[in-house]
């Protein structure tokens, strides 16, 4: 009965298509009523319908509340692959696809508006983060040996001057050319020595080739961008085969305050939320530090070899 009632849910064409855009990842109402040109009232109605039969969850974090697939069950996602399977290479799929690349625009475009209008402060509203001077070992020990690196999201280079010590090649990436401007700056003033290369780019589509970097840096960007699983998959392509990524973010909060004034997308992650996609992006958790009491996470992991590897 259980299936029956899955499946009769998933048989309604606009409920198939909200899951195959939260496929790609969370949205709250707005957003996909807007991907899928439907009112905000029909999108309402089909979520709950969704809610009831255990296909989506509902969270609600620091004032802002969104949808995302039940990945948690396994019934549901084997069942929601195979109908988003389906309804992939339809005409009605792949311009639900650009609408939804539209929406994500929106969140990029208001994020570096953010950046390039508080690049001049940045460093005020950095003391609002924890001190990455408490766990900077935690970082070296996990990019031990590497040659060359990439931080995403390098901001005003606030660990510029520390990972190019640490690597012969550092290459920054940040979306913001206000922040790129304030970071050259910062290079300038700490006299940072080896070589350090800032380019402009989105987090989602990193500006550096295939297999280049022996490690990377992910440290409080996740909850600033669009779509944090592309970053990851992202990090990962950029990574050479025995290379490691340092992924530091914010656990999940309520606090609306801190959000608002760090022009964040997202109210931070369930640490198992950030190793799912780092699985998924074939890269494997070594280790887990808790950090600034909990509130939050570092993680370590690396690229699964292959047995040829």
């Amino acid at each position: 009965m259980a299936m029956e009632k899955l499946l009769r849910v998933l048989g309604d064409a606009n409920r198939l298509r909200i899951v195959s855009l939260l496929a790609r990842g969370p949205l709250n109402v707005s957003e996909i009523a807007e991907a899928l040109d439907l009112s905000q009232s029909n999108v309402s109605h089909h979520l709950r319908r969704l809610l009831d039969r255990g296909v989506v969850r509902r969270e609600s974090r620091a004032g802002w509340a969104f949808y995302r697939l039940a990945s948690e069950s396994e019934t549901v996602s084997g069942l929601v692959r195979v109908a988003v399977a389906g309804l992939a290479g339809t005409d009605r799929y792949r311009r639900d696809m650009r609408q939804l690349a539209r929406v994500y625009s929106a969140r990029k475009e208001s994020s570096r508006e953010f950046f390039d209008s508080r690049a001049e402060c940045w460093p005020d509203l950095e003391g609002m983060l924890p001190e990455p001077g408490q766990y900077l070992q935690l970082i070296a020990d996990c990019l031990e040996g590497a040659e060359s690196l990439v931080e995403i999201g390098c901001g005003s280079g606030r660990l510029l001057g520390v990972l190019s010590g640490m690597a012969e090649r550092l290459i920054g990436v940040d979306h913001s050319e206000e922040m790129l401007r304030a970071a050259r700056r910062r290079i300038m003033d700490q006299a940072v020595g080896g070589s350090v290369e800032l380019r402009l780019g989105d987090a989602e589509h990193l500006p550096v080739a295939d297999g280049w970097a022996d490690g990377v840096v992910a440290h409080m960007v996740l909850h600033h961008v669009a779509d944090p699983a592309q970053v990851v998959r992202e990090a990962a392509r950029v990574l050479s085969p025995r290379g490691r990524m340092a992924l530091v973010e914010l656990r999940e909060h309520d606090n609306t305050e801190f959000r608002e004034k760090q022009g964040d997308l997202w109210p931070g992650f369930p640490p198992e939320r950030l190793e799912l996609w780092l699985a998924d992006s074939g890269l494997e958790v070594l280790r887990r530090h808790e950090l600034e009491g909990g509130t939050a996470v570092l993680v370590c992991a690396a690229r699964r070899l292959r047995p040829d590897q």
